[in-house]
């Protein structure tokens, strides 16, 4: 009868099976992990290796990726959010308060939280943010808060190593091993020896290493004030119009001798707002605006129908009627079933007359007599 590979090798070897088995094993499996470590830090998940090749946002995406290639970015908004909003205007402080400085300008870090402290603490914070920056310093999903009963945090460099800050405010870089012999070794080390001491490398301090009785480290109280700031660039869609719009925008109409400064940043701004409409800016108008007087009102705050003259509901059956007239053959249906565009474009015009109107009305106006109150009131009555 034949014998088995491992049965020849046994007898030619002087070993038993299971033992040249079990070697084999441990002669293997160093590779196999080092292997298999190397190919999780190497993979990519591509969001395009997912979709069918026939999609349609399969092609947009490869058309994207093109054009703008390497390019990341988040579109974020919620319903009414206005440029006046002062939710919006928070995010957007605390956004940019996180963008990554520019190699290209000694550009200092934007604090949060720096108001009311002293020069020394305020450059304290500063320097913690361009090591965090330096570093790629990022917190963790878990901090592993005491990992080492030391209190200490963690967090994770752009390297994939770690960093701990201890609770007097040291920052270590901790030299142990991800892998499998690394965790057999300091499992070892804490459940036999009970030596739980982290082996890390010293970088620096920040705060006061022994804060007072009731005091604690401010750093080590939130380990975000280490952490990088990830994004290139935060921009609203506001200051996208200003770009395209403003002076020297590549939308302002140039040549147009017989058109004022004022007018023609009001045609660039609107040319913007038109392109960046869907994507930046939501439509004017909701779906279903028939523009009855009671949609104004609910489409329009409350503000802001408070400054409006008393007759705005005559006004805006004048100019629906007007409009209707002279651009849709008298079809108030086709008016109103017109597209997002044109309805904006339109939404823009009322707002224009009832400007020009207001204008018309100032021109009129005497000087107010002693005593005027300068309410909203009393404004319009004048009016």
């Amino acid at each position: 009868m034949k014998q088995s590979f491992l049965a020849r090798r046994s007898r030619f070897w002087g070993l038993p099976n299971g033992l040249l088995i079990l070697m084999m094993v441990f002669f293997l499996v160093p590779f196999g992990l080092r292997g298999a470590r190397y190919s999780l830090e190497q993979m990519e998940n591509k969001i395009s290796d997912w979709l069918p090749s026939d999609f349609d946002e399969t092609k947009q995406l490869e058309w994207f990726g093109e054009h703008f290639l390497g390019e990341q970015f988040v579109v974020l908004t919620w319903e009414g959010c206005t440029e006046e909003d002062p939710s919006f205007r928070l995010l957007v402080k605390k956004l940019k308060a996180e963008v990554s400085p520019d190699p290209r300008h000694a550009r200092e870090p934007v604090l949060l939280d720096g108001q009311g402290l002293s020069a020394a603490k305020r450059e304290e914070r500063l320097r913690a943010r361009k090591l965090g920056d330096k570093l790629g310093l990022d917190v963790a999903a878990s901090d592993f808060r005491g990992w080492a009963a030391q209190d200490e945090k963690w967090l994770k460099g752009s390297d994939n190593g770690w960093y701990y800050l201890t609770p007097e405010g040291e920052l270590y870089r901790w030299n142990g091993k991800s892998n499998l012999f690394g965790f057999l070794g300091r499992a070892f080390k804490r459940s036999v020896l009970g030596d739980l001491t982290p082996n890390g490398t010293y970088i620096d301090q920040f705060g006061e290493r022994q804060p007072g009785k009731d005091q604690h480290n401010d750093f080590h109280d939130d380990i975000r004030r280490l952490s990088a700031r990830y994004f290139s660039s935060v921009r609203t869609g506001p200051e996208v119009v200003d770009e395209l719009a403003g002076e020297g925008g590549p939308l302002r109409l140039r040549g147009a001798s017989d058109l004022s400064p004022k007018d023609r940043e009001r045609m660039a701004r609107e040319a913007a707002i038109d392109r960046l409409t869907g994507t930046l800016f939501a439509p004017a108008l909701p779906p279903g605006f028939d523009w009855s007087s009671k949609s104004f009102e609910m489409r329009v705050p409350a503000d802001r129908l408070a400054v409006l003259s008393t007759d705005w509901k005559q006004q805006l059956e004048t100019f629906v009627a007007q409009v209707v007239e002279e651009e849709y053959a008298g079809d108030r249906k086709r008016f109103v079933a017109a597209t997002d565009l044109v309805q904006a474009r339109h939404w823009r015009a009322f707002f224009a007359s009832l400007s020009d109107r207001f204008e018309e009305q100032l021109n009129q106006l005497q000087p107010p007599q002693v005593g005027f109150a300068w309410t909203a009131e009393a404004f319009r009555a004048r009016l």
